[in-house]
């Protein structure tokens, strides 16, 4: 972000002030209203400038809203990623918990029409997703269910951050040694939302957080990946390949309704479609160091 005199210029205020930088913003990545990512010029049009500048103001003033995201700091290094050791992963950012009704009930609040662009219907979603928890007492600390991988794509992006591939996700579960848990080697049904009747808050269970204080990596809902299912390369652990295409989206966690072992370890690779909404899919932030 720009400054003048000492005072901070927003995105609007920028190209008002410089518009020969117009083009780079018409090169800016948007989601349009079916989620599908395109370049700024072609969703508006080169000849429509006022229109660009009303959804960088909208886009601006929602990445200032605060939902009380906590974040833990995933440090650069090598560790076991699907019983490759020495994989390389590259240090970021994960949120503490996954998004929940509450956090997700901020942005309806502050700003239900863009909010209706991006996940149409927002309302009755958030009440459908409260429905799912299993107390009712817990309903606004419990995940925000029933988005499509688009929607979670396009929330993060409108809130300048982004989904962890899963190799990034495998690694604030398994922590550097692999566990098989985020919590340890041995599963443990107090430690997670396990086989319940719906899904609970994302505090029920400290006891199962991660070695980096990482809350709700095993069972409560399937978390979606920025990752393509299909397979892995690891020839080369220090360069490790994920798929760049495909047809269905990694999920990660296992949810509450399931009853696989294996669907709740930090190495379960499960995959949904992208348009899947479901109540036991939820999202979790990520974000650059």
């Amino acid at each position: 972000m720009s400054r003048v005199g000492g005072h901070k210029l927003n995105i609007v205020q920028q190209v008002a002030r410089l518009p020969e930088n117009r083009g780079q913003f018409l090169g800016l990545k948007v989601y349009t209203p079916s989620g599908l990512k395109a370049r700024a010029a072609d969703t508006l049009g080169e000849k429509d400038p006022q229109k660009l500048q009303e959804l960088l103001a909208r886009i601006d003033e929602i990445r200032r809203i605060d939902i009380g995201i906590k974040w833990v700091h995933i440090p650069a290094g090598n560790f076991v990623f699907q019983g490759v050791e020495n994989v390389s992963c590259p240090g970021f950012k994960l949120a503490k918990t996954p998004l929940t009704n509450g956090q997700f009930r901020i942005l309806l609040q502050r700003k239900s029409r863009f909010l209706e662009q991006i996940v149409p219907g927002a309302a009755e979603r958030l009440e459908d997703s409260l429905a799912v928890a299993a107390l009712r007492s817990e309903a606004e600390h419990c995940p925000m269910t029933l988005l499509t991988w688009p929607e979670a794509q396009a929330l993060a992006q409108i809130l300048s951050l982004r989904l962890p591939s899963e190799l990034e996700w495998e690694r604030a579960a398994a922590g550097r040694k692999g566990n098989a848990y985020p919590y340890g080697m041995i599963f443990d049904e107090q430690k997670g939302a396990y086989q319940a009747t719906g899904t609970r808050s994302v505090y029920a269970h400290k006891k199962g957080k991660s070695p980096e204080s990482i809350f709700d990596l095993s069972g409560n809902v399937w978390e979606w990946t920025s990752s393509w299912a299909g397979a892995l390369d690891l020839t080369n652990p220090q360069n490790p390949k994920l798929p760049g295409s495909g047809r269905e989206i990694v999920v990660r966690g296992g949810a509450w309704h399931y009853y696989d072992l294996d669907s709740w370890r930090a190495d379960c690779r499960g995959r949904q479609s992208p348009q899947e909404s479901k109540p036991y899919l939820g999202v979790r932030f990520a974000a650059e160091i």
